[in-house]
């Protein structure tokens, strides 16, 4: 089955039009969800996120950018628990694609995650005041 971006690419070629998959799914988005993307972008200019290397035996690891984007709409969007985060990664499809997430993990691995942020302290590194982020 094909995703979007590549049944559009193919359109682009066939039909000989020219747009931006990015400004497409721009125009769907809230107010609320199109202030997240743009502290998202401010953010991960200056936070560099480590990439999880794979040893070769297991399941390979998420990558660390979908849950650090997560975790900032978490605070960004006054989620009060991983379980309510997660149930709106499920339900909000915008939000989802936004994080990065191909499809919702447990929050056994939230938990995990969120518990190696805490370890290397990545959210102190990152301005996380909201009374900040509303004008």
């Amino acid at each position: 089955m094909k995703n979007i971006t590549e049944i559009l690419g193919c359109a682009q070629l066939l039909l000989g039009v020219s747009f931006d998959v990015q400004n497409v799914f721009e125009e769907y988005l809230s107010e609320e969800q199109r202030a997240f993307l743009v502290l998202l972008r401010l953010i991960e200019e200056d936070v560099p996120i480590r990439t999880r290397l794979y040893g070769g035996r297991g399941r390979i690891p998420y990558d660390d950018e979908p849950f650090f984007r997560a975790a900032i709409g978490k605070s960004f969007l006054q989620i009060a628990t991983t379980e309510k985060l997660i149930d709106r990664l499920r339900a909000d499809a915008n939000f989802k694609r936004i994080c990065g997430f191909p499809r919702v993990p447990s929050a056994a691995t939230f938990s995990r995650r969120f518990a190696a942020f805490a370890q290397i302290a990545v959210m102190d590194q990152t301005v996380m005041d909201p009374k900040n982020w509303t004008g």
